[in-house]
This record gives structure tokens, sequence and C-alpha cells, in this order.
């Protein structure tokens, strides 16, 4: 039920994290005061007051303290009281899907109203006017007032994106591991908002569309479909991520680059390790933990000399610098704002939550 999150996001934040955070998950101390919010300048806002807490959107953020999660204002106060087992990072479309306890899933609004009654095995938070359901161990899609629109019938989806939806399906070819006592191996396709497959579930992987493509995988490679279901870059890479300002991320020959949508390389495969692009500028890893930042022509914005580099948002990055600070730098490089966090989140509503240490991020002394 937690929102969408790119793999290399996700990858970022696990190896970026030091032991003792997974020490700290395992035996969690629901009291502990551990994340609050700075501001752009490094100053705390909020100061750490939740076990967790994500970022801002629309003046709202979701938080966890001892009764479980909830949402918080811009002052940090309660406004929908922890109580859910689960809720997701954010509302979307003026609703937020919520776990009151295992198997019963909703949607509530602003007020902390279910509007959709908590009925569901889990569920997904809405796009596009529908969102995801589980019900009988199978995934489907409902509207706002909670009619099922497309009944549930899939091992798996995903929201939906520029009108189609990534679906999951048992592939029914597949006995292999019938024997074993093992579930076939499974295959996605997209479908409409009617139910209708419109893309055949024939990839061994699928990501949602973006600018109009989807990369997917066939026989051990990624290329790309348009939303007819054409092939329109053919499979050859080891590795592919959505088009974002008008690049896609891909790795051949265990390197990556970047790809147009005519499928030539606009920035050449020779790195390490490539992040995506956001708001023109995408980090790169020339090699082990030397990073830095490129444009869309890929020159270098940010030469390559952090530890470790973030999407930027709202104009800012958070980075691991050359001397193992945990930093926040703009556009050019500066480091605006630096710390002793064991986590950085992206700034969302001009605020980013913080998970300090010992002592909290400072302003950087000019």
């Amino acid at each position: 039920m937690i929102g969408p999150i790119s793999k290399w996001r996700f990858l970022f934040l696990i190896f970026s994290l030091p032991l003792t955070c997974f020490a700290r998950t395992v035996v969690e101390d629901c009291n502990a005061k551990d994340f609050g919010y700075i501001d752009t300048s490094g100053k705390f806002v909020i100061p750490p007051s939740y076990v967790q807490a994500y970022g801002f959107h629309d003046g709202i953020a979701s938080a966890r303290s001892c009764g479980g999660w909830g949402y918080i204002d811009r002052s940090g106060k309660f406004i929908i009281p922890p109580q859910f087992r689960d809720a997701a990072r954010e509302f979307s479309e003026g609703l937020a899907a919520v776990d009151i306890d295992r198997g019963r899933s909703g949607s509530i609004n602003k007020k902390g109203q279910f509007v959709i009654a908590p009925k569901f095995e889990d569920n997904g938070n809405f796009h596009e006017g529908l969102a995801p359901v589980k019900l009988g161990g199978k995934w489907g899609y409902i509207d706002k007032k909670g009619k099922i629109v497309i009944i549930p019938q899939f091992y798996d989806v995903d929201r939906f994106s520029d009108g189609l939806a990534r679906i999951e399906i048992i592939n029914p070819e597949d006995t292999r591991t019938s024997g074993l006592g093992l579930p076939n191996s499974t295959r996605w396709g997209f479908v409409d908002k009617s139910g209708q497959i419109v893309i055949q579930p024939r990839f061994e992987m699928a990501f949602e569309f973006s600018e109009g493509f989807a990369p997917v995988k066939l026989d051990g490679l990624w290329g790309f479909v348009d939303k007819s279901g054409r092939v329109v870059i053919e499979p050859r890479f080891t590795d592919a991520g959505e088009f974002l300002e008008g690049l896609s991320r891909v790795t051949i020959n265990g390197q990556c680059g970047f790809i147009d949508k005519n499928g030539a390389f606009r920035i050449r495969p020779v790195f390490f390790w490539c992040g995506d692009f956001h708001e023109g500028l995408a980090s790169l890893e020339v090699i082990l933990h030397k990073v830095g930042y490129v444009n869309t022509s890929g020159d270098w914005v940010v030469e390559p000399n952090l530890f470790r580099g973030d999407d930027f948002s709202e104009g800012l990055a958070a980075v691991v610098t050359s001397d193992h600070k945990t930093a926040y730098i703009d556009k050019s490089g500066k480091v605006v704002a630096t710390g002793k966090s064991s986590l950085h989140w992206e700034f969302s509503d001009g605020v980013a939550p913080v998970w300090p240490l010992e002592d909290g991020p400072s302003k950087q002394t000019p």
C-alpha cells in the first residue's frame, strides 16, 4: 500500500543505511523520537517526534507513533490520529489507503473519515480515478464510490498510468515447478480502465507507462513497448528504467547510460551506476563511490567527487560527501545543509524528513 518507489531509489536507501538502522528496526522502540523535518536551510522546523515519517504533500504527511500511523500538518500536530496498522505515504486524488488491521483495508479522506469502507484484504491509492484492491486473494480495481469496476482476478497489479495499468497473471503454460509444489511463473501485461487486456501478459516483467512507453522484459532482456503493445525498442538491455524527461536509464554489457525514444544512446553506457533524471539532472557513478550529476546532454554539472548522490527535488539533492558527511547540495553542487543523519529523503512542500543520529542538521557556514 506504500506508494510506488523506483528500484534504484529503493537500493539507494537500503545500501545507504548503516547497520545500526537495521538493528533498530528489529528491536523497535515505539516511544522513539527518531524522525523530524528540516527546511532547505537545514534548520529543524519540526523536531524529531516520530518513529517514522514521510514527506509532505499538500500540507499533510504520514507519520507513525506508538498508536500506529496517522497524518500530521505543517506544525507537526496529528490532524488524523495515529491509529492505522499501515497507511499510504501520501494522499492521492483526495484519499489515502489505510489498514486498520490485517485484512481490513479502505480509504480515508483528509478528515480521517472512511470514504471506502475497510472491507478489502489490501488496497492502494487512487490514480486516474481507480484504486487497486485485493479480495479473495486476487487483485482488481474500484472507483471512488467503492464500486468494483474491474473484477479481482489478477495475481498482482499496479496503479494506472497513462490510462493503462500493469497486471500479473500465473503463467498457465509453465509447469516446470509443479512437481516441486511451487507455483508456476508469472507474466505481465496491461489493462485499460474497462478491465480489457490491451497488451497480453507475455512479459517476464514490466514497469508502468511513462511518456508513452513502458519497459518490458522478454527472454531475459529489456526493451520498450508503446500503448498498443508494439515493441518500439527491441529487447537488448540487461536493465532498463522508465522514460523520464525524454530519456531512459539502461544497462548493457555491465555498464549503464541513457537512450532516447528512438533507442539511440544520448549518454553512452560507460558508467558503473546511473540514477534517473529529475529536474534536469541525473546522478552517475563513474567508479565505485565517485558520483556526480549530468544534464540531459551528458555534460557534468556536479563533478563526480561524491560518495553517493540521490535525486534532485525542489532544487536540492541528498548526498554523502567524499569525507562521508551527509548533506544537501544545490544544482551547482554547493553544499547548503549538512548534518549527522542516517537517512535523507527528498524535499517536498519545502521540507524533508530526516533521522538524525546525534546532532541535527545545521546550516552550512559560508
